[in-house]
C-alpha cells in the first residue's frame, strides 16, 4: 500500500499538469498555467493562472473582497509584476489584463515581514480570484 500512495499522487500531478502546491489556491481547477522563474537564486517572479469550472469564492475564506482602492491595488501588484516578466524577457508568460479586476472579486496579499512600507513592490505574494471568469490569478516576487 505504502508504493501505491506515491503513484497516486504522481498520477494525480499528471493530470493536472500543475506542480505548485498552495493551501491559498484551492484544488479543482480544470485549467492551470504556471510560469516559474527556473533560474533565479534569490529573486524570483512568478506568476500563475488557475481556472475553474464552478465558483469557489466560499473556499477562499482568508480573501477580502475588493473595493475602489483595493482594485488599484491588485491592478498595480500585477502591473509591476508584468514589468518585472518583460526586464527579463518572459513577457509571453503573462496573459493578466487589469480590466478583469472589480470590486467585488477576492483578493489576498501577504507581504513579507520587515521591508519598508514605502517600497510597496519589494517583496509580495498577491492571490486573485476574478468571479466574473471563476479564475484565480497568482503572482509572487522577491524583488
Amino acid at each position: 500500500m505504502r508504493k501505491a500512495i506515491p503513484l497516486i499522487l504522481l498520477f494525480c500531478l499528471i493530470l493536472t499538469g500543475c506542480t505548485y502546491f498552495d493551501s491559498h489556491i484551492p484544488e479543482g481547477y480544470t485549467v492551470c498555467e504556471e510560469h516559474f522563474q527556473q533560474d533565479a537564486i534569490q529573486d524570483p517572479t512568478d506568476y500563475c493562472k488557475y481556472v475553474y469550472d464552478e465558483d469557489v469564492s466560499d473556499r477562499l475564506e482568508e480573501y477580502t473582497e475588493l473595493n475602489s482602492d483595493g482594485v488599484n491595488n491588485i491592478a498595480a501588484f500585477f502591473e509591476n509584476t508584468r514589468d518585472l516578466m518583460e526586464s527579463e524577457d518572459r513577457l509571453g508568460e503573462i496573459d493578466f489584463d487589469s480590466a478583469c479586476v472589480d470590486e467585488g472579486d477576492l483578493a489576498l496579499i501577504l507581504r513579507a515581514e520587515g521591508y519598508p512600507e514605502y517600497d510597496a513592490f519589494a517583496y509580495y505574494t498577491v492571490y486573485f480570484y476574478d468571479r466574473a471568469t471563476n479564475t484565480l490569478y497568482y503572482t509572487h516576487s522577491n524583488i
